[in-house]
């Protein structure tokens, strides 16, 4: 019986307590690209951009406009440590 009370105590945790971490390195000595270069998250996720060179952002944009930041959509801002 003990068993399905924790079973039943595990099934009311809020959904955030599953919820995945996924660490993107940004360049490094030479590099210009992120790795990895494709993550799938599902809301309440968490993606980390670990920048390894001076002078990056990670911004979510569209094909159609690349140097425009999208509308409602992420900016990490200018990483310059």
């Amino acid at each position: 019986m003990r068993s399905f009370t924790n079973l039943a105590a595990l099934a009311l945790l809020p959904a955030a307590a599953y919820a995945a971490t996924f660490d993107v390195v940004v360049g490094g000595p030479g590099i210009l690209k992120y790795n990895p270069e494709f993550v799938t998250a599902a809301p309440g996720d968490v993606v980390r951009f670990i920048f390894k060179q001076k002078n990056h952002t990670a911004t979510q944009s569209t094909f159609a406009n690349p140097c425009q930041p999208a509308s409602g959509g992420f900016d990490s801002g200018l990483c310059v440590d």
